[in-house]
């Protein structure tokens, strides 16, 4: 989602961000297409299930299709092979994540959702609908999990009311703080202390706020963005940012407001990324190219690409990467 302009909803079930120069739908106003997974491993009657075959000591690599309204899941390491989707509960899947047990968390912008799988299913074990003040969830872009189970959600507001990222305890379908947000809110990341950072968009650009625990303000660490998207942190808390529109991802140390590192090349449109287990690989999703990029981290090397038909948005990975 990329604007210059403060982000805007035009529509309950979509999003239009627009510059003068150039016009890019979200994810949900992609258009429907033929199921190009029919080709996979998966039978007829195997439909949104994993194969059960073989165990898969090394992982899962989950992706957004938001064309198909499925997560696909691959396996985590070369050669990447498709083994599977969820479909059950899926409508316009976006931001992802997965917690220290292996559930799922999945932002569903098109059902106004968000679902949670634990490991090995394809069916929700719950799924969140309501929202701040006992109004329902608008448009659930992104998630993230704290190490003390706390949900983390970015919910954009109807029309032209801008972003707020909603904070659900542990095993608690209502959140109990909402932080108002001035722009449009992109990426989510959590420290080992828990606190909170956000990336948004305003009028001038991206920036990245930092929130401590359980805190609706938020104080700006400096870093200019051209247009933010998704944010990671490693395992050094070094903070790994989208710029979607540069388009690059950079590696800031912490309180530094300019990079160490800067990662171009191959993608066109940087949306979301996520750490392996031991922080060893990174992967992005390319919501323009489609594809999935895995590189060596920290050296920043691609390493290998997942070649694929649908729009790639939202990127998760069990085991995850556990601060």
């Amino acid at each position: 989602m990329k604007n210059n302009a403060i982000v805007s909803l035009i529509a309950t079930t979509s999003f239009a961000f627009a510059s003068a120069s150039c016009s890019v739908s979200s994810p949900v106003a992609a258009p429907v297409g033929t199921n190009q997974l029919d080709n996979s491993v998966r039978s007829s009657d195997h439909v949104g299930a994993i194969r059960p075959t073989r165990a898969r000591p090394n992982g899962l690599l989950f992706v957004a299709n938001v064309r198909n309204n499925a997560v696909d899941i691959y396996e985590k390491e070369p050669p990447n092979a498709l083994v599977g989707d969820i479909t059950d509960g899926i409508v316009g899947p976006n931001g992802m994540a997965v917690d220290a047990s292996g559930n799922l968390f999945v932002a569903n912008v098109d059902n106004q959702t968000v679902t949670v799988y634990p490991p090995h299913s394809t069916k929700p074990s719950r799924t969140y609908t309501n929202g701040s003040n006992h109004h329902r969830l608008t448009n659930p872009l992104n998630v993230a999990i704290g190490n003390d189970g706390m949900l983390y959600v970015v919910n954009y507001h109807r029309l032209g009311q801008g972003s707020q990222v909603l904070e659900y305890p542990r095993n608690s379908m209502n959140p109990t703080i909402a932080i108002e947000m001035i722009g449009g809110a992109e990426g989510l990341a959590v420290d080992a202390n828990n606190n909170l950072y956000v990336s948004e968009n305003v009028q001038v650009g991206g920036r990245i706020l930092k929130f401590r625990p359980r805190s609706t303000t938020g104080r700006d660490l400096g870093i200019a963005l051209n247009f933010a998207g998704g944010l990671a942190l490693d395992s050094s808390g070094n903070l790994v940012a989208c710029d979607q529109t540069a388009p690059a991802v950079y590696v800031f140390p912490p309180g530094a407001t300019k990079p160490s590192k800067t990662i171009t090349g191959g993608f066109l449109d940087p949306y979301h990324v996520a750490f392996g287990q031991h922080f060893q690989r990174l992967y992005l999703a390319d919501a323009a190219s489609d594809n999935v990029f895995i590189y060596s981290y920290p050296s920043g090397t691609v390493v290998g690409t997942i070649q694929r038909t649908f729009r790639a948005f939202g990127v998760a990975v069990n085991p995850p990467a556990l601060l």
